[in-house]
């Protein structure tokens, strides 16, 4: 039988980045068995006080309520040697590095690379992280918040004719204020200065009627997933069953398929949406997914748990972080809970 791998995210807003409700993405998978996922979600159901009966039978019991109303059991699932710990992975996006970077690949790589000078992928990476770690944090709230809001509002997808117009406009008074605001810093001013001469491509992006979601984390997000369980089962071919999600049309699961085989040799035979209804594993997806993005909004906000201590070790290395925030300092061994 063909390996499989189920996931569901949590903490979705869609494209909608700058205003997010939660700061990070989050996506968990397993490779557990149905008859394996469905002995754990019985028997933490039974830890919850249901009978052996009532838990075969209850319905779906999502992340958000067994993290805030049984916490200690719902950590239980991650300790060393326990069910999910090494049948597991949990992938974060930190929605701030995805949007600076959305700023580097769709203004400044496509100015440059219009002047024949396209900077390499690494140099790509750098910008993205000098805009989320450096230059964003130099400018006061409502600069920041501006000219983040009007970027997201620009690279939105939006149903013709229903698109607002002004967009591009908008963004370029936001990075008008954001030059000033940033000149009394030489390294601010030097990034903020690239982006200024890039601005012209925010009329392209206002005209480009293509709906592409480029805003969406989950296409990314996927491709980094398939490589990972690429890698954790040495190649070998397997197939992905994901909760229902809007976004991901067939076409989507095309692109993802061949982008993930022909860039990094990934064997991924399907990608099969299921019922979590129906399938005990996508409703361990989602309590891992929870554990994951729960524990980085503690990590952010200066609240490290016993949760954050626990799902560390899932974590996937290449999840989207910039490298001096706090999310790397967790990943690092810093941020422990102290009881």
């Amino acid at each position: 039988m063909i390996l499989q791998v189920v996931g569901d995210e949590s903490g979705s807003d869609g494209e909608n980045l700058s205003s997010a409700t939660h700061r990070t993405f989050s996506y968990g998978t397993t490779a557990l068995s149905i008859a394996e996922a469905q002995d754990v979600v019985v028997q933490t159901r039974e830890a919850l006080g249901s009978t052996k009966a009532e838990a075969r039978q209850g319905s779906e019991l999502k992340a958000s309520k067994l993290f805030k109303k049984h916490r200690t059991v719902a950590e239980s699932l991650f300790l060393p040697g326990g069910p999910l710990a090494a049948t597991s992975s949990v992938y974060l996006a930190d929605k701030a590095k995805f949007l600076a970077g959305k700023m580097i690949s769709l203004l400044v790589e496509e100015h440059e690379s219009s002047l024949g000078t396209p900077p390499a992928m690494h140099i790509q990476g750098y910008y993205a992280d000098e805009m989320t770690d450096q230059i964003l944090p130099a400018l006061d709230e409502s600069t920041r918040a501006e000219l983040l809001s009007s970027f997201n509002a620009l690279c939105k997808s939006y149903k013709v004719p229903f698109a607002p117009t002004g967009r591009a406009d908008r963004f370029i008074r936001a990075l008008r204020l954001a030059n000033v605001a940033g000149s009394h810093n030489r390294r601010a001013s030097r990034m903020l200065g690239r982006l200024w001469d890039a601005r012209h491509e925010a009329y392209a992006i206002e005209g480009d009627d293509s709906a592409t979601l480029d805003l969406d984390p989950m296409l990314p997000t996927m491709l980094v997933v398939a490589t990972t369980w690429h890698n954790r089962f040495h190649g070998a071919a397997f197939e992905m069953y994901i909760d229902e999600y809007r976004q991901l049309t067939p076409l989507m699961f095309e692109i993802i398929k061949s982008v993930a085989s022909s860039m990094y040799g990934v064997r991924l035979q399907d990608i099969v949406q299921i019922n979590s209804a129906t399938d005990p594993r996508v409703q361990l997806a989602d309590w891992i997914a929870g554990a994951g993005r729960i524990a980085a909004g503690e990590v952010l906000s200066g609240t490290p748990s016993r949760l954050s201590d626990l799902v560390r070790p899932l974590i996937d290395p290449d999840s989207m972080r910039s490298p001096d925030s706090a999310l790397q300092r967790w990943l690092d061994g810093g941020s422990s809970f102290e009881a």
